[in-house]
Parts: C-alpha cells; structure tokens; sequence
C-alpha cells in the first residue's frame, strides 16, 4: 500500500514540475504589423528571431503551448557521453493560417565559435549539427553546405545562458527544389539539463 502512495506522489510531484516550467502567460501571439526581430543579446534574455525568405519570424504560440526551448549539457554535466555538449532549441510559431517551426540541433557545443549545420536528423555526424524547418506539414533539412552556421557567441553553463546568431539553407523533405533560406538569426536563452 505504501508502495502506491509513494508512486502517486511521484507521479503528481512530476507533472506539478512539468507545468511549471511551461510560461502560460507568457504565450501572447505578437500581430503579423507588429513582428521585428529581437535584438542579438546575451543575457539570458528566451529571445529568438530570423528571416525566413526575408519574411520576419519570431515564436508565437497560444495558451498552454511552449513558444521556446532550449536544452544543453556541458561536458560536466552527468549524461551519457554521446549526449555531453549536445544542444538544441525548438521554435514555435502558431500564426492562424499555418503552424511554423524552427529547430537547431548540434551535438558538440564546447564553447563560443562557428559550428556547422548540415544533413537532416537522421545523417548527424560527429562535430556537425542540423537546422529542420517545419511549415504546416511539409519539413526542410539543412543542406551539407559549409554556409550552414551557428555562431554561438556566449556559453555560460554556471547561469544557463546561450546566445547565437545563425543562417543556413534548407530543402524541401521531397523536392530539393523548393529551397528557403533562414537568415539575419539569433537567440538568446537560458537553457534547461
């Protein structure tokens, strides 16, 4: 019997920490007039921006929905080895016509300095990373160009803060023709293990 309760409460301790990392409020959808890009800070500041074919994007999302995430663990940090210096950061944009998201992943972040995207989820390499956009239904991938960067231009794992600026290319899942280009990036966030 003891056994169930124990398990209860940690099951309700769970999801009462799960909720509370969530910003219900601070989910308010920006108007498509009023959209401009953050500026490229360092401070911790859970901004994120670019130009998506030169049209401004920033995460918006409604009621209940994380606009933003970020995760990262340092070489200190105790995971599995493969998953030490890994990053990523997932962007949502839920506009009333069509959903739109944004993700970085890369699995050596040692430090501040250029690190390169290329390939999709599936072809991550060692030392390399990936960019995925995602409009409605249809999914971009990150090219294997050597133009494809993540800057990171401030790591402080001691107050949880990353800060980049990026621009890659992306194709199409099933036309490589249809190509978009992600420009003038930026974020800045404090990061969760």
């Amino acid at each position: 019997m003891k056994l169930k309760i124990y398990f209860v409460y940690a099951v309700i301790i769970f999801f009462l920490n799960a909720l509370s990392s969530c910003n219900f409020f601070d989910q308010d959808p920006i108007p498509i007039d009023e959209l401009e890009l953050p500026k490229a800070t360092q401070q911790g500041l859970n901004t994120f921006g670019c130009l998506v074919d030169g049209e401004v994007y920033v995460p918006s999302a409604g009621f209940g929905v994380n606009r933003l995430s970020a995760n990262y663990y340092p070489d200190t940090f105790i995971v599995p080895e493969k998953l030490r210096q890994s990053f990523s950061i997932h962007s949502i944009n839920q506009m009333p016509e069509i959903n739109t998201n944004i993700s970085i992943v890369h699995n050596s972040i040692h430090g501040n300095g250029e690190y390169i995207l290329r390939g999709n989820d599936s072809s991550l390499m060692e030392g390399y990373g990936t960019a995925r956009l995602i409009i409605g239904s249809k999914y971009y991938y990150t090219t294997r160009s050597e133009k494809n960067i993540l800057e990171i231009t401030k790591l402080d794992a001691k107050n949880r803060i990353i800060s980049a600026v990026f621009q890659f290319d992306v194709v199409a899942e099933k036309d490589i023709q249809d190509t978009v280009k992600i420009t003038d990036g930026r974020f800045d966030i404090k990061f969760s293990y």
